[in-house]
């Protein structure tokens, strides 16, 4: 990260652009990828490089192109709290002496560090599943094309978050604005917060009111969410092309990419009854 870098903003209002393979990735948002070859990060105005939206900088993923000979890899890990990992990737030459490829799959998953206080269960559980494809073609000196390929799913449970009340404010006494004695926000380390706000009200799923919220709006379809915390399911692609045509070279670069996401949160951390 670097200033000016707001994953999620519009693209049009973005300072600082991700770049998969030299293709602008709207949002900022990248799979978990395996096969990197090397990471570009330029500061400050780069619009004559990478184009716009790269006024504070760009950051630059260039993948690895596959090995022309057969080999794999497997990762596994397992640590506290039911968190693990388990990754692998098979690469090698596809039949003739021009053509290679690469898949790579990773499941992760979490049960989560944060008691729900008065709801139960916790909070901070993550899971994903991925997988990419890459290829890398070159049937004569003058052409060669690079062509990759990422798909992800995420389902997270509730979020860990806490809630800052006036009770917390320390600064600012006596100033404008909602206050409780006499301070209306705070100053230096905000600390711990109590477990007592420690909490997301899980209980509303399966009620009339979730139901609506999730039965689908303009946002997302119905039923793509079914659980408070997040659902995504996201894809990128790229395509590489290099063709010297006599004299003339051509190169060309493409892209297409989808990420929807959905989030159901309780903002209130109490347990007293919420809308939403």
């Amino acid at each position: 990260a670097m200033r000016g870098m707001y994953p999620g903003d519009s693209p049009n209002r973005q300072a600082v652009t991700v770049f998969l393979d030299g293709v602008p990735i709207p949002g900022g948002a990248i799979p978990g990828l395996t096969g990197v070859d090397q990471v570009e990060v330029v500061k400050g105005p780069q619009s004559a490089y990478f184009g716009r939206s790269t006024f504070a900088g760009a950051i630059n993923f260039i993948t690895r192109a596959p090995a022309e000979t057969l080999k794999g890899s497997l990762d596994a890990s397992y640590a506290s709290f039911g968190t693990a990992e388990i990754s692998g990737s098979i690469e090698g030459g596809l039949g003739v002496d021009w053509l290679t490829g690469r898949v790579t799959a990773r499941h992760y998953e979490t049960d989560g560090a944060w008691d729900n206080q008065f709801f139960g269960g916790k909070l901070g559980s993550r899971e994903t599943n991925a997988f990419s494809v890459s290829l890398r073609a070159q049937p004569s000196e003058q052409l060669s094309i690079r062509a990759f390929f990422a798909a992800w799913e995420d389902s997270d449970g509730p979020s860990a978050q806490a809630a800052l009340t006036e009770a917390d404010y320390n600064c600012n006494a006596g100033g404008n604005g909602r206050a409780v004695r006499g301070l209306n926000y705070v100053c230096g380390e905000i600390g711990n917060t109590p477990e007592a706000r420690l909490a997301q009200n899980t209980a509303q799923v399966g009620t009339a009111g979730f139901a609506a919220l999730v039965g689908g709006t303009p946002v997302h379809d119905a039923n793509f969410i079914d659980h408070m915390g997040l659902e995504r399911d996201a894809y990128q692609s790229t395509l590489m092309l290099d063709w010297e045509l006599g004299s003339h070279p051509l190169a060309g670069l493409f892209g297409k990419s989808s990420n929807q996401w959905g989030a159901v949160t309780e903002t209130y951390n109490r347990p007293d009854p919420v809308y939403f």
